[in-house]
């Protein structure tokens, strides 16, 4: 196909391929310009029942404009192939970024989501669900503008009677429950996927490891995936919780937007604190920072004779302090006194001072009694006990 024109279109190299379709980088002769064409496989577009689905949903697709979805210039046939023309994105992927070594800082991570959430929730406003939210589909330009990908064509072969004959349209990693049950397709299912994809992001893995189809599609369907703080430490059990709405069987116990869903996964990632790298990946990836007030005090120098802090509780107030927040003991101005640590040769001073003290003691008390005159009968013996 390099070198070839098809419709004013000139292919130029291979950008990727998947099962149904490839992608070439090409240029579009009458305006100069690059764009991303995507071209379909022969077996679908064979079918005239997917060409025709092809063209609507592709002109459903330009309709959309949105700064977060990947403007679409053209879809039509020529040769016996469907082809769509796209704005070319001069970067990668959001699944280069999980499958690299790096892997994905949990903040990027989340604000390339939110990129894509918010395209989502337009796309839905609009009546249209994507039905293949993935890594791949997730384009970065620069500064990690996201652009979502792919809208209308997994509908498109939905609607082909090639899914008739057992052959499945669609990624099995992010699919929902409700599209293997046959049931309508929602926008929660693109939910669904989105956490998905996010659990991928903050954990460096798949929800489902399984490798048979099978087993995969039934985990979809009955198996709670591991908790993500299983998988990545710091994460906590309010992210955890966060993934089970997300990633609910039942498509109304979800949340009602995709950005409502990922602004729930950030806040409880803000609060928790995330590190070292996601099971599976060889990379640190690094998470939001806890809150300032809960790092723990400085310790002394060494050497100063002063103990060190105690630790401060969760709301940033030393234990014992009244709730005034100045610590028992301190003088008006808020400064507590220093500790008194007395050194060795001090101690051994006080103790020799201590005893001769109490010897004068017991001899005056001798004294007064007498002991010392010889007189007396009623003598008493008066017993010191030397600490």
């Amino acid at each position: 196909m390099i070198g070839r024109t098809i419709e004013g279109y000139r292919i130029e190299a291979e950008l990727g391929r998947g099962g149904q379709a490839v992608v070439y980088r090409a240029t579009q002769i009458a305006l100069q310009r690059p764009v991303a064409l995507k071209i379909v496989s022969h077996q679908l577009s064979a079918d005239p029942s997917f060409l025709e689905r092809f063209k609507r949903e592709g002109i459903s697709a330009a309709s959309l404009d949105h700064p977060h979805v990947i403007p679409v210039y053209e879809a039509g046939e020529a040769d016996g192939m469907a082809f769509l023309a796209m704005k070319f994105i001069d970067g990668p992927s959001l699944d280069d970024l999980v499958r690299s070594g790096a892997g994905v800082e949990a903040r990027r991570g989340l604000a390339i989501l939110r990129q894509t959430a918010q395209a989502l929730d337009y796309a839905h406003g609009r009546g249209l669900v994507h039905r293949d939210v993935k890594p791949a589909n997730i384009l970065l330009g620069p500064g990690d503008h996201a652009y979502l990908s792919d809208f209308g064509l997994t509908r498109a072969m939905d609607g082909s009677r090639l899914t008739s004959s057992g052959v499945w349209m669609g990624t099995l990693e992010y699919v929902a429950p409700e599209q293997i049950r046959g049931s309508d397709v929602t926008s929660a299912a693109d939910r669904y996927a989105l956490a998905v994809v996010a659990y991928e992001v903050l954990t460096g893995r798949p929800i489902f490891d399984q490798p048979d189809r099978t087993a995969l599609l039934y985990a979809h369907l009955h198996e709670p995936p591991v908790p993500a703080s299983r998988r990545r430490a710091g994460l906590g059990p309010e992210v955890d919780a966060v993934f089970a709405r997300g990633l609910s069987k039942s498509p109304d116990d979800r949340p009602r937007t995709s950005v409502e869903l990922i602004d729930q996964l950030a806040a409880a990632v803000e609060r928790a604190t995330v590190a070292g790298a996601p099971v599976g990946n060889a990379a640190t990836v690094v998470g939001a920072s806890a809150p300032a007030h809960s790092a723990p005090p400085p310790s002394p120098p060494a050497g100063s004779g002063y103990p060190p802090p105690p630790p401060s509780p969760a709301g940033g107030t030393p234990y014992g302090s009244p709730p005034g927040g100045t610590p028992y003991g301190s003088p008006p101005g808020g400064t507590p006194h220093p500790a008194v640590r007395r050194s060795p040769q001090t101690t051994r001073l006080l103790i020799g001072a201590g005893v001769v003290a109490a010897i004068v003691i017991i001899v005056v008390v001798m004294l007064v009694a007498g002991v010392f005159g010889g007189g007396g009968t009623n003598t008493e013996f008066v017993t010191v006990t030397i600490p």
